[in-house]
């Protein structure tokens, strides 16, 4: 079960990437359309359960290291390079998106300059990747609690409010509403396929297909 908790932090806090730095992300893909929206962050939670829970099953099989042999496992050699070279300017882009929050968080919210921010964490990332796969659990097993304790308190805040129904079932006008549609496919093929990074080689490590089932079973309840 242990295991199961730790993939399921990973799972969470990978997922938990730049978009939520910024704040833009679950606004751009689903809050903008009011209950539509609501309805599409169901669907995308049990696509990234099912999908995610899938891509590391067969991680574990094919005994992948790494995304760029997960992706040639799939794609044949020369598709699996393109992909891979596309994947690694997608995440140099959301790392640089991570980072800038970061350091926007040290000049708003401490009074520091933000580069400062952007020192720390890189620092803490080189920790964590010189540790490996152990050092990413225990991170992401003392951060994660936190953020969903957080989300909890939020939710209770919101149920709390005389409005809060009325604000849940409303839709607003949108002249891009065809987007709701696609959009729990679109986020769940933009967060899956940049979280391939972290989840194949923590599949490797883990080589336990329960444990994977039930890690991904717990990061829905998430």
């Amino acid at each position: 079960m242990g295991a199961a908790f730790q993939i399921a932090a990973v799972y969470v806090g990978t997922v938990v990437g730049a978009g939520f730095a910024t704040g833009k992300e679950i606004v751009e893909f689903f809050s903008r359309f009011g209950f539509i929206g609501f309805i599409s962050i169901l669907m995308s939670g049990y696509l990234l359960v099912f999908m995610g829970s899938k891509l590391m099953r067969m991680s574990a099989r094919i005994e992948a290291k790494s995304y760029q042999e997960f992706n040639e496992y799939l794609f044949g050699k020369w598709a699996g390079r393109g992909i891979n070279a596309l994947m690694l300017i997608m995440l140099l882009g959301v790392t640089a998106v991570m980072l800038s929050g970061a350091g926007a968080v040290f000049e708003e919210q401490l009074g520091l300059a933000k580069e400062w921010g952007i020192f720390l964490t890189i620092l803490l990332s080189i920790i964590v990747m010189i540790i490996g796969t152990k050092g990413l659990f225990a991170v992401n097993s003392f951060v994660v609690p936190i953020m969903v304790s957080f989300s909890l308190m939020l939710m209770i805040f919101s149920v709390g409010n005389s409005e809060f129904i009325s604000k849940l079932l409303y839709i607003p006008h949108a002249d891009d509403g065809w987007k709701s549609v696609i959009a729990p496919f679109s986020y769940t093929a933009f967060n899956l396929g940049l979280a391939q990074a972290v989840l194949v080689p923590v599949a490797a490590e883990v080589k336990d297909e329960w444990a994977i089932k039930w890690g991904e079973s717990l990061a829905a309840v998430r």
